[in-house]
């Protein structure tokens, strides 16, 4: 079986994106609209079985469900475009960040132990130690967190090092081994293992 030399990102590209607000609203407007949807619904069930309705109930039904409906879709459209922006700037900062060369020094894995019935499973994430200088210092960063175990994928510990204009950091340019004959480094591992909590 071929190995495949990898880096499985644990947090999708999308996950760093939030507006807590709009998601809140957009929850209640879509709980808004299926109320509505509902009501409409007991209405309709209502009449056909030949039972009496009332006017305004059937109105007030409509009007719910359509208020929240229009809500839910307004402030997807609002997520939507919020998202696009951050992203478009995101992607500006990557362009004009100021680029070093760093040196992965070695691996974190991190072990939860999870508890479930009587049953313990362990979720287990990975993460690059970075060393670089900037400002005349030596600083230490972690790299984004991986799924698959990393201590074995490069060929080489050069790594290049994204100052973005927010003081915050990236890491690009992580040079893999793509065969088994490709020399490895060897990246001294250290286990943090922790409990979930209940």
């Amino acid at each position: 079986m071929k190995t495949e030399f990898t880096l499985k990102k644990a947090e999708s590209k999308d996950s760093k994106y939030s507006s807590p607000m709009i998601t809140m609203l957009s929850a209640v407007a879509g709980m808004l609209a299926f109320g509505g949807m509902i009501c409409l619904c007991a209405v309709l069930l209502t009449r056909m079985s030949g039972g009496d309705v009332n006017a305004k109930f059937f109105t007030a039904s409509f009007a719910v469900t359509i208020v929240g409906s229009v809500m839910f879709m307004l402030l997807s459209f609002l997520y939507r475009m919020g998202k696009k922006e951050y992203f478009k700037q995101r992607k500006e900062m990557y362009a004009s960040a100021r680029r070093l060369t760093g040196k992965v020094t070695g691996v974190t894995k991190y072990v939860r132990h999870v508890k479930y019935m009587k049953e313990t499973f362990d979720e287990t994430l990975w993460r690059f130690k970075i060393t670089y200088e900037y400002g005349g210092e030596e600083k230490t960063a972690m790299s984004d967190k991986y799924l698959n175990d990393i201590s074995k994928v490069l060929k080489s510990d050069k790594v290049s090092v994204l100052i973005l204009s927010d003081g915050t950091t990236a890491f690009r340019n992580y040079q893999l081994r793509s065969t088994e004959e490709d020399p490895c480094i060897q990246l001294e591992t250290e286990v943090i293992e922790q409990d979930a909590e209940v």
